[in-house]
């Protein structure tokens, strides 16, 4: 039965697959932008991309950046780090 033209639409549908939203959020957030935009599905499909991109190169500055934080630390504060990690784990 259709609905009426005065009836309410129905709510949107939940997302869903979370894990690709949790695993890329900066191409998701692009793509929502660009669809909020009102722009093209290849426009979209490029800013998702270009936002990926930036987001790996982004973790691997932050890769790097630790890693030299780890290599230059002293012993006590590798004591600190390994405490504060393991408490996280919920070992300690």
């Amino acid at each position: 039965m259709p609905l009426a033209p005065h009836a309410n639409p129905p709510p949107p549908r939940p997302v869903r697959n979370r894990r690709i939203i949790k695993k890329h959020p900066a191409a998701y957030e692009a793509v929502s932008q660009s669809l909020a935009q009102g722009k093209s599905v290849a426009d979209c499909l490029q800013a998702a991309e270009a936002a990926d991109l930036g987001q790996a190169a982004a973790d691997a500055a932050a890769a790097t950046a630790q890693e030299e934080k780890i290599a230059n630390e002293t012993p006590q504060e590798r004591a600190a780090r390994e405490r504060e990690e393991m408490a996280a784990r919920g070992r300690l």
